[in-house]
């Protein structure tokens, strides 16, 4: 009997990652930025970069990849959503130039206090930075060492 609900339940997940891994969306201040050039300096505003799940419940990891394609240091701040609507922003974090950087979910919720195995088992995660269209890319790995199971996208520039 177990089994027959563990099926759907991966299976949701699934669904739910293939749909929309990473969405990217301007902050509601800078549609007016919209008309201008895409990488000119004028195009520059606060941005907001979505992944739309992540799990640490039943076994799960998941590890948020970010890739900076800016030429100084980019700030941002993570604000983690729960399921139940609650949120934890994290303290503001630097992406170095052209570099990579992985944050593990279960490690940042921890040290934020938040309960990892309970409210904030399960969510959805906004990236919050100041640049241009594009300075940030990135994409959230969810996965399941007992059951060999990963679900990611890989991340390419879509010109």
């Amino acid at each position: 009997m177990r089994r027959k609900a563990v099926y759907p339940g991966v299976l949701i997940v699934a669904v739910l990652a293939l749909c929309s891994l990473f969405l990217f969306s301007p902050h509601p201040k800078a549609a007016a930025q919209a008309n201008s050039s895409c990488c000119s300096q004028q195009n520059v505003g606060p941005r907001e970069m979505v992944f739309p799940y992540y799990s640490l419940a039943g076994g799960f990891n998941s590890t948020l990849n970010l890739v900076s394609d800016f030429p100084k240091p980019l700030n941002f701040v993570l604000a983690v959503h729960s399921l139940s609507g609650q949120t934890e922003l994290s303290n503001t974090m630097t992406i170095q130039p052209f570099a990579k950087l992985a944050v593990d979910m279960r490690t940042l919720l921890t040290k934020q206090g938040a309960d990892v195995t309970g409210t904030f088992s399960q969510g959805n995660v906004s990236v919050y930075f100041e640049g241009t269209i594009m300075p940030l890319a990135g994409q959230m790995a969810i996965e399941n060492p007992q059951r060999h199971w990963v679900q990611q996208a890989d991340m390419v520039e879509n010109d």
